[in-house]
Order: C-alpha cells, then sequence, then structure tokens
C-alpha cells in the first residue's frame, strides 16, 4: 500500500473526533460533531500524506 500512513492517520483522526464530539462534548458541540470528525478527517490524511512522502 502506497499511502498506508494517510489512510491510517486520517481514519484515527476522523473517529477520535467523531468520539469526542458525539460522546464526550455533546452539549458544547451538538450536531457539529459529525463536522469536526470530517475536518480532523481530512487534517489526519494530509498529516500522513507529508508522513507518506517524507518516507520515500
Amino acid at each position: 500500500m502506497k499511502f498506508k500512513y494517510t489512510v491510517l492517520i486520517g481514519i484515527t483522526f476522523g473517529i477520535v473526533a467523531n468520539f469526542l464530539g458525539g460522546i464526550v462534548f455533546p452539549s458544547l458541540l451538538g450536531t457539529y460533531g459529525i463536522g469536526l470528525g470530517a475536518l480532523a478527517a481530512c487534517c489526519g490524511c494530509l498529516l500522513g500524506y507529508a508522513v507518506d512522502k517524507k518516507k520515500q
């Protein structure tokens, strides 16, 4: 798999952000937890892509 860290870090960031947004802070974030998870997944993918490029 060429971009292994891109996928792994993106998925991990998305799951953690959805967990925090939906379960830990539901009253603070409300329905924005899903958007926060998607945003974190995108940031995680960019970070993983940078790691993958550095390792090549």
